[in-house]
């Protein structure tokens, strides 16, 4: 595995960020991804992932006329939701990757990313992404931020996009809210919850 583990404190914040920084290889990629996802690291507290997976993880983010999805992008998505780790999204979708050719041969993708532990986001707040409008290399860099406190406040709900990608996830919904319309005693995320613990 290419990656570091480092441990910051941050003054006035009581936990650790545990930054893993990676460079996921181009080829021989399901090595790699099994490796991480079989590992402990992932489940370590406020756990914050910084750098080039190497890897879209929708067409959104990939730009050109041969666009093709990769197949461990469903893997890597359903690895991050499991974990409770969030793909942080810029505001605009821009590519971090570009192979510096023109017209037909042109490919570019978003392939650095920010990817937090839901409890470092309870912890220290909103955060936002950010892709800098200029090229090292053939890399644009990336910038995370937190939002002040204040900010966050009214705001307690989180929600994963990718939840919206698995298509057993609008079932789920669909049941829940039948079976709390028709029994009031029976709360509905409980309900949710068991059964997307199933899935």
């Amino acid at each position: 595995m290419v990656g570091i583990l480092i441990a910051a404190h941050l003054r006035g914040h009581r936990n650790p960020i545990n930054i893993l920084n990676i460079y996921a290889p181009y080829k021989n990629r399901w090595p790699f991804w099994d490796k991480l996802f079989e590992s402990e690291i992932l489940y370590i507290d406020f756990l914050m992932i910084a750098g080039d997976l190497n890897v879209s993880l929708s067409m959104e983010e990939i730009w050109g006329a041969k666009k093709k999805s990769n197949p461990i992008a469903d893997r890597i998505k359903n690895e991050l939701l499991c974990k409770n780790l969030i793909d942080i999204l810029p505001p605009k979708m821009v590519p971090t990757w570009e192979n510096g050719r023109i017209e037909s041969a042109y490919i570019a993708k978003r392939l650095e990313r920010f990817i937090l532990h839901d409890n470092l986001i309870e912890e220290m707040g909103m955060p936002f992404s950010s892709i800098e409008n200029v090229y090292i290399s053939n890399h644009r860099p990336i910038i995370l931020g937190w939002r002040e406190k204040g900010f966050r406040k009214g705001y307690s709900f989180k929600f994963n996009r990718t939840c919206l990608e698995d298509p057993v996830f609008n079932e789920v919904i669909a049941q829940c809210w039948k079976e709390m319309s028709s029994d009031k005693s029976l709360p509905c995320f409980m309900t949710f919850r068991d059964k997307m613990d199933a899935i």
